[in-house]
């Protein structure tokens, strides 16, 4: 084990008992939210989240967000609600409309929430705890060793970024992907997010994905063709993004460059709409584990991932849907592959890229797959695996072409 995980380890309860008595000072006691989940394949049916291992951060968020997104109502069962609202994820969670809490310790009994027991879903992380004795629908196991997740096993979707789920006044870019998807696009490829090599650089991303880090990757690409060029700032004015402007602000054929913000950031209210100006995106690894919202960002608003951990998706992605690669060459290969793309092939590429996201990652998507997997699964209890920050202790699928130098 290395040093870094075993304190975190070590330093586990330390962290837990910080973030209640953080809870403890900012709120107390359960302020329902009014609301209704929107129609989906959950629709009428209540998943009681039994959660009382794990303080409620962005992992219990993701999964209690996809299943309202996808037409359940949550039960949430927590040891103390404090425990979550010392967290920004926790927060959000205990927002959601509709949520009903129940906190309890082990050995209490567990309440029921109101409704037909037929139609409940209980998902615990300990099935053999104090699951009460009903008729419910199913009971699932939660597990976090997603890398150990068989193959078709369910794994939660990495989610889109917890700002693009949240309420909004009139209504969220979210809710029109398909005015997203058909925006014509303005820009050949794109790449925008933090990549300080302190954080991006190495690590487990190479030491145990095997995967060349984002950090490596862009300054690999410094001084080769199809470098990003830096797109200064520009005011929006009346343009419909502030990357727009830029790429306005910048002039001349912009489908065939590969763009990158220098000294400014795309705004959370912006980033989807900015992401439906490209037709590529280049998506490298995130932190810890290559997964990153972006990825599943441009999958769903049709622009095309430039991506070197798409053999873990589930299911892997394919060249139909994606530009894949390995290595610093491979990347430079694939940019001068898409900026040379006649634009009906980049067309057919997006659609395959919305298609993937609606099939796959979309909250529907994921809500339609647990009630298959009620129905069909052999096992007893089934198993949702969810996706976490956390290093995965056994191996992890090597990338095709092996592990990069």
């Amino acid at each position: 084990m290395s040093p870094g995980r075993l304190a975190r380890r070590l330093l586990a309860p330390a962290r837990r008992w910080q973030l209640a008595r953080r809870g403890d000072a900012l709120a107390a006691g359960h302020r329902p939210v009014a609301g209704d989940p929107p129609p989906g394949p959950g629709a009428g049916g209540t998943v009681v989240l039994d959660l009382r291992e794990r303080p409620l951060d962005r992992y219990p968020y993701s999964l209690g967000r996809l299943l309202f997104e996808g037409g359940y109502r949550v039960h949430l069962r927590v040891r103390s609600e404090r425990f979550g609202r010392g967290d920004k994820y926790g927060r959000e969670l205990l927002a959601l409309p509709g949520l009903t809490v129940e906190t309890t310790r082990r050995g209490r009994p567990a309440g029921v929430p109101d409704g037909d027991p037929a139609r409940i879903l209980w998902i615990t992380e300990d099935p053999a705890a104090d699951v009460p004795d009903r008729p419910f629908r199913a009971v699932i196991r939660l597990r976090y060793d997603w890398a150990a997740a068989p193959a078709g096993a369910l794994v939660l979707p990495f989610p889109l970024h917890p700002d693009h789920y949240r309420p909004a006044p009139q209504s969220r870019p979210l809710d029109d992907l398909a005015a997203l998807r058909a925006r014509d696009r303005t820009v050949g490829a794109l790449f925008a997010g933090a990549a300080d090599p302190g954080v991006y650089g190495s690590g487990p991303i190479r030491e145990t994905f095997h995967l060349v880090p984002r950090a490596a990757l862009l300054a690999a690409l410094e001084g080769r063709p199809h470098a990003p060029s830096p797109l200064p700032p520009a005011e929006s004015g009346n343009a419909r993004s502030a990357l727009h402007a830029a790429l306005r602000r910048q002039g001349g054929t912009t489908r065939d460059r590969f763009v990158r913000p220098d000294g400014w950031k795309i705004g959370a209210d912006e980033w989807l709409a900015s992401l439906a100006e490209a037709d590529f995106f280049l998506a490298p690894p995130g932190y810890r584990i290559p997964f990153s919202h972006n990825l599943t960002e441009a999958l769903a608003v049709g622009t095309v991932p430039i991506t070197n951990y798409g053999h873990l998706m589930r299911p892997a992605l394919t060249d139909r849907e994606a530009l894949l690669f390995n290595t610093p060459e491979q990347l430079t290969e694939r940019l001068r592959e898409a900026l040379a793309m006649p634009v009906d092939q980049r067309r057919a590429m997006g659609r395959a890229a919305a298609a993937y996201y609606d099939a796959h990652l979309a909250p529907a998507a994921f809500a339609g797959r647990l009630e298959r997997l009620i129905e069909t699964a052999e096992a007893t209890p089934p198993t949702l695996y969810l996706v976490t920050h956390d290093l995965p202790p056994g191996p992890v699928p090597a990338p095709p072409d092996g592990r990069p130098a």
